[in-house]
């Protein structure tokens, strides 16, 4: 078993007892987000990462009605272990239009026109491989593994959020529902608006508009040649236009 799957297995089954202080200590900022996880985090300031911090740690992740892990990049095929040892796991796939990845990227990392294009052509080969694993594990387990693009999710945030929740036997309640809404639909008198929420934030922001920026922010002959490595057929099968 691959040590990214291990990790993932011991976070979902609540086993922390692998995690070292320093692991603790790194998701300070995390633990705080979260009012019932903020005894660990005190826990972490007193003892930084002790045993006691683990097993309360521990203890609140068995008690929970729902265990999440949102993972970044993680390669497909990886996730039919997963699958295959847990049952009751239910995965969402959730893929972006390469290009509003490209985008981001290009802001983030200062990428130049060559450079984009070649990590344009990576992207879309590691996402092509990934989209052929998932069809082939919604073969298997049809019940357990869901698509859903992001795009859809920025356009209809609260239709997609009641989505998700249904699928993992939930409803979604007020308190997600004001999240949404909080995250996703900006108020135009807003701090975030006038300028105040920094570039990495993911709060107070249009989703509609992030999801979009794309087709505004990149030169029509950049969007052709990345549209061009990234396959049309590919991009279609996704559900995402040519251009």
């Amino acid at each position: 078993m691959s040590p990214l799957v291990a990790t993932l297995q011991e976070t979902l089954t609540c086993d922390p007892t692998n995690r070292t202080a320093a692991t603790l200590i790194r998701w300070g900022d995390f633990l705080r987000r979260e009012s019932r996880s903020m005894p660990v985090f005190h826990c972490n300031r007193k003892d930084r990462g002790s045993h006691i911090c683990i097993s309360l740690l521990k203890n609140i992740c068995t008690n929970s009605s729902l265990v999440v892990v949102k993972t970044i990049r993680t390669p497909m095929f990886l996730v039919g272990p997963l699958l295959a040892s847990l049952p009751k796991l239910k995965v969402i796939y959730y893929t972006r239009d390469p290009r509003g990845i490209m985008n981001s990227r290009r802001a983030i990392h200062k990428l130049n026109d060559t450079a984009m294009v070649k990590e344009a052509k990576n992207l879309c080969m590691r996402m092509n491989e990934d989209y052929a694993y998932y069809r082939s594990f919604s073969g298997t387990y049809p019940d357990r593994i869901m698509h859903i693009k992001y795009e859809s999710l920025a356009h209809a945030p609260m239709e997609y959020a009641s989505v998700m929740y249904k699928y993992v036997d939930k409803v979604l309640g007020e308190d997600a529902k004001a999240w949404v809404r909080r995250n996703t639909y900006l108020n135009r008198s807003s701090a975030a608006y006038r300028g105040r929420v920094g570039t990495y934030s993911t709060s107070g922001r249009d989703s509609r508009e992030t999801a979009e920026k794309w087709r505004k922010e990149l030169r029509q002959d950049l969007i052709e040649r990345i549209t061009s490595v990234c396959n049309n057929s590919f991009l279609q099968t996704l559900g995402y236009p040519l251009l």
